[in-house]
């Protein structure tokens, strides 16, 4: 969406790569979406994981993990491919990063 403002709908003049950049590179410091995106979620699970926190959005958490050993998913040492065998994922967060679902 900011790209497509940026350049007014037409495509990239000059590399996302470079966007992100310092001026003194050669870019314009725009943020970099897709990191961004994923440290909101990192921050999410680290606040779901604080035992400090006592939220009412973490019984939400609760539920939808609640098939998959609740917060051991994120404590446990879990390789990968294990969680692609035993883990039948609905949750798009876990459909996306871990490529899970499919049996």
């Amino acid at each position: 969406m900011f790209y497509h403002f940026l350049w007014n709908g037409k495509g990239d003049k000059i590399k996302r790569k470079v966007m992100i950049n310092e001026p003194e590179n050669g870019g314009l410091k725009m943020i970099d979406l897709c990191s961004f995106n994923k440290s909101l979620k990192t921050t999410r699970v680290k606040k779901y994981l604080d035992t400090t926190n006592h939220g009412k959005w973490k019984f939400l958490f609760d539920l939808e993990l609640e098939n998959y050993g609740r917060n051991l998913i994120f404590r446990g040492n879990l390789n990968v491919s294990d969680i692609k065998k035993e883990v039948r994922a609905t949750d798009p967060f876990l459909k996306k990063y871990w490529n899970i679902g499919q049996k």
